[in-house]
């Protein structure tokens, strides 16, 4: 049962996410066009990883939109160790 509300819950979060993004970019249109732009720069730009985790919540989605409207190439530290 527990997992079962987590998932609704994680729904309804999700949704909500979902909805502030679409009033911020002035509705569902300029929402798809702006979310495929963002999926665009992230490919190109991020590791899949980072991307994943930037995706997933309101603020995350914010930072990857300035991170492409400030136009500066993304710089990630080295990878150091078998991680």
């Amino acid at each position: 049962m527990v997992p079962a509300i987590n998932d609704i819950a994680g729904d309804v979060q999700a949704e909500r996410e979902l909805e502030k993004l679409i009033n911020h970019f002035g509705g569902p249109d300029n929402w798809l066009e702006v979310s495929k732009q963002l999926l665009n720069f992230g490919q190109k730009t991020l590791p899949a990883d980072v991307l994943d985790g930037l995706t997933v919540s309101y603020e995350g989605v914010i930072a990857l939109y300035n991170m492409m409207k400030s136009e500066e190439p993304v710089t990630l530290p080295p990878k150091v160790g078998p991680f």
